[in-house]
C-alpha cells in the first residue's frame, strides 16, 4: 500500500509510482548499481575538497553529474543523456505552476465529546452528527 501523501504528490505532478515487484524484485538491483556508480563518480572525489557555499558544491556536483551522464558504458553503445534525448524527452510534460503542498493524514481519530479534533496544536470543530 503506498503512502497517501506520495500519491497525492504523484496526481499533482501527474507521475506514475511504478513500485518494484514483491517476493523477488528484478528492478531494484539495478536502482542500487546506479546509486553505487553515483556515489563513485559524483560523490565520492567531492568528500575531501571544501566548499565556501551552497552553489560553488552544487555548481560542482552539476558538472560531475553531467559528464557521467555524457559517458558510455561497456554494454550500451550511447550514453545516458542520448538514450534520455532519444526516449524520454518527448515524453516530458511542462511542470505545475504551483508547488506541491504536502498533507499530513491521520487516520483512525476519535471525535471527543466536544466535536473539537486537535491537529498540531490547535482545534478544529467537525459537524455533531
Amino acid at each position: 500500500m503506498l503512502n497517501r501523501s506520495y500519491v497525492d504528490m504523484a496526481e499533482h505532478y501527474s507521475a506514475i509510482i511504478n513500485p518494484t515487484r514483491n517476493r523477488k524484485p528484478k528492478d531494484k538491483g539495478l536502482v542500487e548499481v546506479m546509486v553505487q556508480i553515483v556515489q563513485r563518480w559524483v560523490l565520492a572525489p567531492l568528500r575531501k575538497r571544501r566548499f565556501f557555499s551552497i552553489d560553488e558544491l552544487n555548481k560542482e556536483i552539476f558538472q560531475r553529474t553531467a559528464q557521467l551522464n555524457s559517458k558510455t558504458s561497456k554494454s550500451y553503445t550511447k550514453s545516458r543523456l542520448q538514450r534520455f534525448e532519444e526516449l524520454d524527452r518527448q515524453a516530458l510534460l511542462p511542470l505545475p505552476a504551483e508547488r506541491h503542498e504536502l498533507s499530513h493524514w491521520q487516520y483512525n481519530v476519535r471525535v471527543p465529546e466536544t466535536y473539537h479534533v486537535e491537529h498540531q496544536h490547535s482545534h478544529y470543530s467537525v459537524p455533531y452528527q
